[in-house]
């Protein structure tokens, strides 16, 4: 009895071990904020696929910043890339330049697809000259804030309430990859700014079905039996763990 116990803890903690080492880590959406006046947020991690960030001020010349932004699980999967960044608010008291990124990792959904984007802004109060502009990147090398790949088409507008959209279609990536916006607001002459500014980008590429069970899955699956077999070996008392010996005949 001993030994059979012994046997099956050696299986649970070696399904154990499989079950860990295959469960993907989950990645984490992350918000970086630099401007053209010194100001740098650093690499602010979301959680739940929840980012935000903001500074008053920010800078010599942002006297407040702004920015959340949303990726999977909240919004899309990671068959289902999605990713959104709002300004709530910006506001600068003379010219400058600011870059937003967002960044997520782990996407999956590797097929042909279109990717669909949005650049649109309920305020855009700020000098002649002022741009907003936004790009996406599909990375296949699933690193953080990168930019190689697959690039959307740029979206840029003037001042002014506005929304324009582009729809980019794309071939096989061939690897999972990350997704990254990159939003580039320039505020030119003097006097204050004010700037409230919704980015979109949606995958809506249908997920590649996989049926052959994963690792992790077999794992699950395994200590399921496992528990069964010792819950069975416990209720019929010591030495039945295997079936019960015939008599020998006479």
């Amino acid at each position: 009895m001993r030994s059979a116990r012994r046997i099956c803890l050696v299986a649970v903690m070696g399904g154990l071990a499989l079950l860990c080492a295959t469960s993907p880590a989950q990645a984490a959406l992350k918000l970086h904020v630099t401007s053209s006046a010194g100001g740098d947020s650093g690499d602010v991690t979301g959680a739940g696929g929840l980012v935000s960030f903001t500074s008053a001020p920010f800078d010599s010349k942002f006297t407040l910043v702004t920015v959340t932004g949303t990726s999977k699980p909240l919004n899309g999967s990671a068959a289902n890339a999605a990713e959104d960044t709002n300004t709530i608010d910006i506001s600068t008291s003379g010219p400058a330049t600011l870059t937003i990124r967002l960044t997520d990792t782990g996407f999956t959904a590797t097929g042909p697809g279109t990717l669909s984007t949005a650049l649109s802004a309920s305020a855009f109060v700020a000098g002649a000259g002022s741009t907003v502009s936004g790009q996406t990147f599909k990375d296949p090398s699933n690193v953080e804030f990168g930019t190689g790949g697959f690039a959307s088409t740029k979206l840029s507008h003037g001042t002014g309430p506005f929304a324009v959209t582009a729809a980019d279609l794309h071939g096989n990536i061939p690897t999972t990859y990350s997704m990254t916006q990159v939003i580039t607001v320039t505020f030119a002459g003097a006097g204050p700014a004010v700037l409230n500014l919704t980015y979109t980008s949606r995958n809506p590429s249908s997920p590649v079905v996989n049926t052959v069970p994963e690792p992790s899955t077999m794992a699950l699956g395994g200590l399921g039996s496992l528990g069964l077999m010792l819950r069975h070996a416990a209720t019929q008392g010591p030495g039945r763990l295997s079936p019960p010996r015939q008599p020998l005949p006479t």
